[in-house]
């Protein structure tokens, strides 16, 4: 539940930053109205599942996860620098990276849940739910936070993401050797 609240939230930094970011980053491009930056966003979010879903056919989904994370939070950093220039490829690539998270994330949590996977889904969808809602509300007390600050926590959220990943990817491994070692024995 961890793992998706902070996904949600990390989702919530980037557009929060993302509109901001490429308009001082590219002060050039006049014609750029808010919605654009955001279509652009969305864009790059489905590119992101485009690639990740395939990958997920060749190697497992906790290692998938693992490795967008591991791109999120060097686009997180990138995105965090104040020279907006350089941070418009971090936010954009942040985009990219957080693209896969909700899905990944919800699989993997419900994976041999059976009949309590009803329940376990829809914990994760309020966890979700809480993350947005919970992240938009500091948001609006605090009266916002800098661009980098919002880059700080989505880091630590792609950070707490990708530790998840790779307990998965280390659970899986795990339970692989065992039926290898169980099998092994009738060879």
């Amino acid at each position: 539940m961890a793992a998706q609240f902070c996904g949600i939230v990390a989702v919530g930094m980037d557009w929060n930053v993302t509109t901001d970011t490429v308009r001082r980053g590219m002060p050039y491009l006049t014609f750029l109205q808010p919605r654009d930056t955001i279509v652009l966003f969305m864009s790059l979010f489905g590119i992101g599942r485009l690639i990740g879903t395939p990958l997920m056919l060749k190697i497992s989904p906790a290692a998938v996860l693992l490795i967008f994370g591991l791109g999120g939070i060097v686009s997180a950093a990138i995105a965090a620098v104040p020279v907006s220039s350089i941070a418009v490829p971090g936010v954009l690539g942040l985009g990219i990276a957080l693209s896969i998270t909700w899905p990944t994330i919800l699989g993997l949590a419900i994976q041999g849940f059976g009949q309590e996977m009803k329940l376990a889904t829809a914990l994760l969808a309020i966890a979700g739910a809480m993350g947005a809602v919970i992240s938009q509300i500091t948001l609006w007390a605090v009266g916002g936070l800098s661009n980098a600050a919002e880059m700080a926590i989505a880091a630590l959220c792609i950070a707490v993401i990708t530790y998840y990943a790779w307990a998965c990817g280390k659970s899986d491994a795990s339970q692989t050797n065992r039926v290898v070692a169980r099998n092994s024995w009738f060879f």
